[in-house]
Order: structure tokens, then C-alpha cells, then sequence
């Protein structure tokens, strides 16, 4: 039972593009199932006592009820408490990873006087953890300030929108970063948060799977475009080769000459060649187009 609660927990973490906040739910869930057994005898302990009386009766194996309350006292009780506290030693700022939450418009409460004080509580540990001290990052005046309006803003105008999508607006738009400049601090920290090393192992198995022996001297360049091309896509079965080589023959080789076009290009910029050039579909080929 443990095994496959733990094999889930794991899978979980190796989903690509793994926000912050779900992790939070998926640890606590994992705390509660796993404590169930602390006290509760799980399925296959239960079937103990019938392979003792069944399949291994021969060797006449005792199990009393002293022996099972010395197991559970001895041995599970202990057990699950060490996984419990690894779980908490591995996973120690959980209460400040919640508190990001207030940037979520799906949390935000339809009642307006639930609305008046929602995130106050959050705020306060966001300005305990990145608003104290001499390195502090955020003004705890301004902050508190700056979520009046900012609470407004995302019940009036981002309510449809997820947290990736409001993380990635206040990052990026210049007139929030200059309206509420503590709060976009909090929301540049929160989408840099690493909840996983899963998007880094991936790209070591890509540079792996594309810098082998034979291309050991490919440019630095060059590989970090193919291992985009890799990890981001688009899929093989979906990318046009006949457009691709039409695209090569055109912007890499003098149709003059049938030479290679001072002009180079990397795996990237073809690909943007091909979303760009749309006139080259359906157009029919001119005359010395082909090769």
C-alpha cells in the first residue's frame, strides 16, 4: 500500500510544467493517507493472519495478539512516524507556498464581505518571510496599500483567470509592475519557486539523446536549439518536411550560383520560417525550384 502511495506522489512531481500550489494539496494528501496506518491496519497486514493459518500452517508459525500489538507498537507506528517526519523535513515551507495563494482569482470569495478581508491572513506570512529584516524585499506599509487595489483588479477584471496566467501578467506587464511594485516582487518570487527538478532532468536526457559521440562537436547554439525543438516541440509526426526542404532550398542555397547563401540560420529560425512564411503552402512551384 505504501509503495503505490508513493509511486503516485512521485509521478506527480515529474508532470510537466508542475505549478507551486499543487503540490501543497498533493502533500497534505499524502500526509493524511499515509497517517490513516498509523492506527489502522492496511489491507495486506489483514491477510497476514489468514497465510499464517493457511499457506504457511505447516511451519506453525505463533502469531499472538501480544506479538501483533508489539509489531504495531514496535515497528508500524514507527515506520509511518519516520515517513511523516521526512515528508515535513522535505517539504518545510508549506505555509509560505500557501500564502501564494492570494494571487489565485479562483480563490477569490463572490461574496463581497468575505472579499473585504480575503488574503489578509496570507499577506501577513508573505511579509513576516520577504518583509523583515535588513534584506527585506517588500515595504509592509505599501503592501498591505497595494492589496487593496490589487484585490479589486483581480475581482473586476481577472476572475476567469488561473494562477499561471496572473503570475505570468504581473511579471510581464510594465503598468502593474509600476502600480503595485511589492506585490509583482512576490509574484516574480512565487513563478520562480522550483517545486521540482524534473524539467531539468529532462533536458540532460534530451542533451544526452542528441549530443552523442558521432555530433561531439556540435555548437552551443545548435544544441540548445534542438533540445528546445526536443522538449518543446512540435511533434515529428506533425512537422511539415516538404515545406521545411522547400524553405532550405530557397533561403539556403543562390539560385543563381547553387551555392550555400551567406546567410545562416539556426534550428530555431527555421522553424519560425515555417509559422511565418504561409505563402509558400498551396502556392504553386516556380520554374528551377526543383532540384
Amino acid at each position: 500500500m505504501f509503495y503505490h502511495i508513493s509511486v503516485g506522489f512521485l509521478k506527480y512531481f515529474r508532470r510537466k510544467m508542475l505549478i507551486f500550489l499543487s503540490y501543497n494539496h498533493a502533500y497534505k494528501a499524502q500526509l493524511m493517507a499515509i497517517s490513516v496506518y498509523e492506527h489502522t491496519d492496511g489491507p495486506n497486514l489483514l491477510k497476514v493472519e489468514n497465510i499464517l493459518t493457511s499457506d504457511l500452517k505447516d511451519f506453525q508459525i505463533l502469531a499472538t495478539t501480544t506479538h501483533k500489538n508489539s509489531f504495531k507498537c514496535n515497528v508500524q507506528r514507527m515506520y509511518i512516524q519516520a515517513i511523516v517526519r521526512h515528508l515535513t523535513d522535505r517539504f518545510p515551507n508549506v505555509e509560505i507556498i500557501d500564502a501564494f495563494n492570494i494571487f489565485n482569482p479562483q480563490s477569490m470569495p463572490a461574496s463581497e464581505e468575505e472579499r473585504a478581508t480575503y488574503g489578509q491572513e496570507k499577506l501577513q506570512v508573505l511579509l513576516r518571510t520577504f518583509g523583515e529584516g535588513p534584506n527585506a524585499e517588500v515595504d509592509s506599509v505599501e503592501l498591505n496599500s497595494e492589496w487593496e487595489g490589487m484585490r479589486r483588479l483581480i475581482h473586476t477584471q481577472y476572475s476567469s483567470f488561473t494562477l499561471r496566467q496572473m503570475l505570468r501578467l504581473l511579471c510581464s506587464n510594465q503598468t502593474l509592475r509600476d502600480m503595485f511594485p511589492n506585490l509583482t516582487k512576490l509574484s516574480t518570487i512565487a513563478a520562480l519557486i522550483p517545486v521540482s527538478t524534473a524539467e531539468c532532468e529532462r533536458a540532460f536526457s534530451a542533451m544526452n539523446r542528441i549530443k552523442m559521440d558521432l555530433r561531439n562537436r556540435l555548437k552551443t547554439t545548435t544544441l540548445n536549439s534542438l533540445m528546445r525543438i526536443s522538449i518543446e516541440g512540435p511533434l515529428a509526426s506533425n512537422f511539415n518536411f516538404d515545406r521545411a526542404a522547400d524553405l532550405c532550398k530557397k533561403k539556403f542555397f543562390s539560385s543563381q550560383f547553387g551555392k550555400m547563401a551567406s546567410t545562416s540560420y539556426s534550428a530555431v529560425e527555421v522553424l519560425d520560417l515555417l509559422d511565418t512564411d504561409s505563402s509558400d503552402s498551396g502556392s504553386s512551384r516556380e520554374e528551377g525550384d526543383d532540384i
